[in-house]
């Protein structure tokens, strides 16, 4: 009989946790409209794919404080939103730290009915955000627990997969009403 032969055992590297060293250099530039990219209309096929990539740390509720009583609906749709969520990055892309996720009526569309109410087509805008602070004086802010390695890409094929960049608010007393409801 011939002798068992055994080969040399190769060791697999353990897969690290810590996330390769970027290379900001070589990370396009974002370049998106001032209220940031709207996923509702463009969808997210145009963000870098590096940018897509980035790990989330932390979600953290930003509910605003808004007296807006008196204000006209013009005037009160330049204001900031009731709720916004603020996506933390793991690490930094080009200097930005995450994206705020905020939803705006969008003017540029007609009103609507829904079920016999009168409604306005909405937008969902991922805007990129360079300092970690809040966003606007807020009433309460919250943190969610977020399960680790998930990445701005799985957030918005989520988003995508449920249809919650299709959405309108209900408009009540001239006024848009839904925001926390959607968030």
């Amino acid at each position: 009989m011939g002798q068992k032969q055994t080969l040399p055992r190769t060791r697999t590297p353990k897969r690290s946790r810590e996330p390769k060293p970027q290379q900001p250099d070589l990370e396009p530039e974002l370049e998106f409209p001032s209220e940031g990219y709207n996923v509702s209309r463009t969808g997210y096929s145009n963000m870098p794919r590096p940018f897509l990539g980035r790990r989330i740390s932390d979600i953290v509720v930003e509910f605003s404080n808004r007296h807006t009583s008196g204000v006209m609906i013009t005037t009160e749709n330049t204001l900031p939103n009731e709720v916004t969520l603020k996506l933390v990055f793991e690490i930094p892309y080009r200097g930005y730290n995450g994206v705020r996720v905020r939803v705006l009526a969008d003017m540029s569309m007609s009103a609507i009915q829904i079920e016999g109410v009168p409604s306005q087509p909405g937008k969902l805008l991922f805007q990129p955000f360079d300092v970690s602070h809040q966003s606007v004086p807020t009433t309460r802010t919250c943190d969610l627990e977020l399960a680790e390695g998930v990445t701005l890409h799985y957030i918005l094929a989520v988003v995508d997969s449920w249809g919650l960049q299709q959405f309108a608010f209900t408009v009540r007393d001239g006024q848009f009403r839904g925001c926390r409801d959607l968030m």
